[in-house]
């Protein structure tokens, strides 16, 4: 009943084989797992600077190929500080993930929305024109202030700003972010709780 030598010789050859494809697996699996997690804000679960960066340089330079227009919006939540002051730090946690939530929802498929910076956020919107950027930016901004009520009456009122610019010829992606953190701090300088186009 003992296999020939030949035999013997095909099946180690066989679970050698399994063996090396499973372990192939498992490391293509951990690759990109960990590359999620080099992307991916763990707070929020958006994509993160480094993602949202990478994303917006191959957008822009489909742009300036003539590929379609590319809008992005940049926003802020106003005065976050005096929300982490009034409810402690797991509060203005739970908030920043209910407004990560709100921008991931407002936006399509092909869009990107990342955590640009604290409580700063980046949604890049290809194959939008300005108008229908600045009306994405501004549907989320009235939506913005519900987010807060779970506060209560007392707490600091929660509101965003929003910086909306559209790729011109010639732009790269620094031109392009330059623009909106412009047109953001035109939004928080007057006033506040508005958006702005640059």
């Amino acid at each position: 009943a003992d296999l020939p030598a030949a035999d013997l010789d095909i099946v180690t050859r066989l679970g050698l084989a399994l063996r090396t494809k499973a372990l192939s697996d498992e490391l293509r699996l951990a690759d990109v797992s960990l590359r999620s997690a080099v992307l991916t804000d763990s707070l929020t679960g958006l994509a993160n600077r480094r993602a949202v960066e990478e994303r917006l340089r191959a957008l822009t330079g489909l742009a300036r190929l003539g590929m379609g227009p590319l809008s992005l919006v940049l926003t802020d939540l106003d005065g976050f500080a005096g929300v982490n002051d009034y409810g402690g730090y797991a509060v203005g946690d739970r908030l920043l993930q209910a407004f990560a939530g709100l921008l991931h929802e407002s936006c399509r498929g092909g869009d990107t929305v990342g955590r640009f910076d604290g409580e700063a956020f980046l949604m890049l919107l290809p194959g939008t024109r300005l108008d229908a950027a600045w009306n994405v930016a501004e549907r989320v901004r009235r939506r913005t202030v519900a987010i807060g009520v779970v506060l209560g009456p007392d707490a600091p009122r929660l509101t965003a700003s929003f910086g909306v610019v559209e790729s011109r010829p010639g732009d790269d992606w620094r031109d392009l972010l330059s623009r909106a953190q412009t047109a953001l701090v035109r939004a928080k300088r007057a006033g506040r709780n508005r958006c702005e186009v640059a």
